[in-house]
C-alpha cells in the first residue's frame, strides 16, 4: 500500500499484481491539475488583443510573474508523477514475480504427490510425462496440465520432467522449473546418488536434492 499527499490531496493506493490502477490514478490527478494550471495561466482575450495592437501595452508584471510560477509548478507536477511511476513499476514487477514463485511452489508440491500416487497405482512405474500422463491417471490428482510461469517445457507449456534408473538407487524422477533467469537444469549425480542443480529455479524429486 502506498500513501502520499499530492496536490493537496491524500492518496492511498493499493499495489497488486497486474494492477496499474495506482499509476493511472496518479496520472489522471496530475493531468487534471496541470490542465487547470495551464488554463489559469492564459491571458484574457482583451489583454492579448491590446498587446497585438500596441506592442508597448503589456500584461501587468504580476500577471507575467504568476504565469511563470504556474508553468514551473506544472513541471514540478510532471516530475512528481514521473518519480512515483518509476518507483511503482519495479514494485509491480516484484509483486508479479512473487506471485509466480508462490504458484510454482504449490505446483511442484502437487506434482510430487501426483507422481508418487501414479507410481503407487501403476506397478512402481513413473508417468511417461507430466502434461498428459498425469491427467489420465487413476486416481486423477492433476486433471489438467500445470503451466509453468517460466515455460520450462516450451512445447507443452509446463514444467521440466525427467525419469531414469540408477543401478544403486533404483528408479528416480525430478521435476523442475528453470526459474526467472532460465538458468536451472538439474542432473542426476550417480556418485552421490542425488539430484544436483543450480540457478534461480526449483526442483522436486523422490531422491535427495542438492543446490550448488
Amino acid at each position: 500500500m502506498l500513501h502520499c499527499q499530492l496536490f493537496g490531496e491524500d492518496i492511498v493506493l493499493t499495489l497488486s499484481r497486474g494492477n496499474c490502477e495506482a499509476i493511472v490514478k496518479l496520472i489522471e490527478i496530475g493531468s487534471g491539475k496541470l490542465k487547470k494550471l495551464l488554463r489559469s495561466s492564459e491571458l484574457k482575450d482583451s489583454e492579448v488583443k491590446m498587446s497585438a495592437v500596441n506592442p508597448k501595452i503589456e500584461a501587468p508584471v504580476s500577471e507575467k510573474t504568476n504565469k511563470k510560477g504556474l508553468v514551473v509548478e506544472g513541471f514540478v507536477i510532471l516530475a512528481v508523477i514521473g518519480l512515483i511511476v518509476s518507483i511503482s513499476i519495479p514494485n509491480f514487477r516484484s509483486i508479479q514475480q512473487e506471485g509466480s514463485v508462490i504458484k510454482i511452489e504449490g505446483d511442484l508440491d502437487t506434482l510430487k504427490v501426483a507422481i508418487t500416487s501414479y507410481r503407487r497405482n501403476h506397478s512402481d512405474a513413473f508417468p511417461a510425462n507430466i502434461h498428459s500422463g498425469l491427467a489420465n491417471a487413476n486416481p486423477t490428482i492433476v486433471p489438467k496440465t500445470l503451466t509453468d510461469p517460466w515455460n520450462t517445457d516450451s512445447i507443452h507449456n509446463t514444467y521440466g520432467y525427467f525419469k531414469g534408473t540408477d543401478p544403486t538407487f533404483g528408479d528416480y524422477f525430478f521435476a523442475y522449473t528453470r526459474g526467472p533467469k532460465g538458468d536451472t537444469l538439474p542432473v542426476w549425480e550417480s556418485t552421490s546418488q542425488q539430484v544436483i542443480y543450480s540457478g534461480s529455479g526449483s526442483v522436486i524429486s523422490n531422491a535427495p536434492i542438492t543446490k550448488n
